[in-house]
């Protein structure tokens, strides 16, 4: 949550993965909540249990640090996409995004994860009204297809085209 109360997305997780560690590690209170957006079975590791794995196992040790660099990265791309790239970009990336982390559902093209427009504004780092719009107009170009709250990619390359990712 910002400081003016808006809230703002900055991970998505799923089955397996891990969320505030980094907090322990920096030994300070996790400024962050978790919301599920389905249904999720929640495994909680004690701070005691989890920085004495950290001390005495070093492959667990090493796959942390390698979790704490993918979240450096992700928080560079951030500060990038927010101060260079357009809403448009932002909104294709953050599909593209959620494509990678949940998949396609059996049809090849439907996202496999159900968001409302907030929190795909909020993900993109937009108001709700702008990403309706920039939605509703990816949907004209052919980027997507909407259907409520799902979201279809019939052309994977055509969205990616509209994004800055392999630049």
């Amino acid at each position: 949550m910002g400081k003016d109360g808006k809230e703002q997305i900055l991970r998505f997780s799923k089955p397996g993965d891990i969320i505030g560690y980094r907090s322990l590690l920096n030994q300070e209170a996790y400024q962050a909540s978790a919301t599920a957006i389905e249904d999720v079975y929640v495994c909680l590791i004690l701070k005691e249990t989890f920085l004495d794995m950290v001390d005495k196992n070093h492959s667990f040790s090493k796959n942390i640090i390698n979790l704490l660099g993918d979240d450096l990265r992700s928080a560079e791309e951030s500060i990038v996409g927010l101060s260079q790239k357009s809403v448009h970009e932002r909104i294709a990336e953050s599909l593209v995004l959620l494509i990678n982390k949940y998949g396609y559902k059996k049809d090849g093209e439907t996202i496999n994860v159900k968001l409302s427009r907030s929190d795909i504004a909020n993900l993109a780092a937009t108001t709700q009204e702008t990403a309706i719009r920039t939605l509703s107009k990816m949907e004209k170009e052919g980027y997507i297809m909407l259907n409520k709250k799902e979201i279809l990619v019939p052309n994977f390359k055509k969205l990616m085209s509209g994004t800055t990712l392999f630049d």
